[in-house]
């Protein structure tokens, strides 16, 4: 099989498929492996009848499968692409299940970072049991780091009790957000970012332009947040060196139009 490898937005558009299913993500790779007929599927996956036929339906359909006259299934070589070039976020389901949310959360066009290298980042997302998961672990690490860099395009109350306490460790915080947030940073209740604005430890910026997702830069870590409906729906942790260089660009770019807060309200 050659190294051909899928675009960006065909990858995207892969993961949020195969995350719909854990159990067609193990289709695939048995398949890939030997043929097998439905019934032996059932019993090597453990799963109902039910459930693997319909996924042997929706990858047959894709034309990542197909099967024999005595109804053998088999990888293609379009699905034998498909694990190829999603190889490194195969991982396990979770990580991918945490990435295809991200994306879900994000204008493509605005994430142009290669999701191979975030194969092996660390995901937390919300659920029904669990919605303040993501929320929770971010603002922890935040909260135990020594300063900060926050990119956020909308803003939550415990970000303010983050900052206040970084700001009378005497550690350094840049907060970018957006324009329509500036009522929220100068507001009642977030006094300690409006009384700082003038400390040398403090940058505030704000930007005109829509920001797609959130980011933190803290130590050697890389956290992208990704909002639904103003909430935050999913964190992805990395310290990939690489990643750490496309965030630095990236931060480069908004902090280059973004306008300084306290020149502003002065």
């Amino acid at each position: 099989m050659g190294t051909t490898q899928y675009t960006q937005s065909e990858t995207v558009e892969t993961l949020q498929f195969l995350v719909g299913s854990e159990v067609r993500i193990r289709l695939l790779a048995t398949l890939n492996e030997s043929r097998d007929d439905a019934r032996t599927l059932v019993d090597k996956l453990d799963v109902p009848h039910s459930t693997v036929q319909r996924n042997l339906n929706k990858l047959e359909n894709r034309g990542w499968i197909d099967a024999t006259v005595n109804r053998q299934y088999y990888t293609t070589p379009v699905g034998e692409m498909v694990l190829d070039s999603l190889d490194g976020l195969l991982g396990t389901v979770e990580s991918m299940d945490g990435l295809a949310a991200f994306v879900d959360c994000v204008p493509f066009d605005d994430f142009d970072i290669d999701l191979d290298l975030l194969a092996e980042a660390d995901c937390v997302v919300a659920d029904s049991d669990t919605p303040a998961a993501p929320l929770n672990e971010f603002v922890e690490l935040l909260a135990e780091s020594s300063g900060f860099t926050l990119v956020t395009p909308h803003w939550n109350p415990a970000y303010s009790d983050v900052i206040e306490r970084q700001l009378d460790a005497g550690n350094e915080v840049q907060l970018v957000t957006t324009e329509s947030q500036r009522s929220l940073l100068t507001g009642r209740g977030v006094s300690a970012i409006e009384e700082s604005l003038d400390s040398d430890n403090l940058t505030v910026r704000l930007s005109e332009d829509t920001l797609p997702f959130g980011l933190a830069i803290v130590d050697c870590t890389v956290a992208l947040v990704g909002y639904r409906d103003g909430a935050l729906r999913v964190l992805v942790e990395s310290d990939d060196p690489a990643i750490a260089q496309w965030t630095d660009r990236y931060l480069d770019g908004i902090e280059a139009t973004a306008k300084p807060l306290r020149k502003q309200i002065q």
